[in-house]
């Protein structure tokens, strides 16, 4: 799963050295980031735990890190 609050092996930095995978957005017009499986955050929009906008969060359960 890709949520945001994940860091890499090695920390921050070491997401140079990756190729990594872009996590799937979230909330109305795809403005947020998942935070969780259920929770949904965006700068402009809040956040949304356990919402239809947060739904799309449960994919990120399937897909490679």
């Amino acid at each position: 799963a890709c949520y945001i609050q994940n860091c890499p092996l090695g920390g921050k930095r070491a997401v140079l050295d990756l190729d990594v995978r872009k996590c799937i957005p979230c909330g109305p017009g795809g403005k947020g980031r998942c935070f969780g499986p259920s929770i949904c955050c965006g700068d402009e929009l809040g956040c949304f735990v356990g919402t239809a906008e947060a739904l799309r969060c449960q994919e990120e359960n399937y897909l490679p890190s």
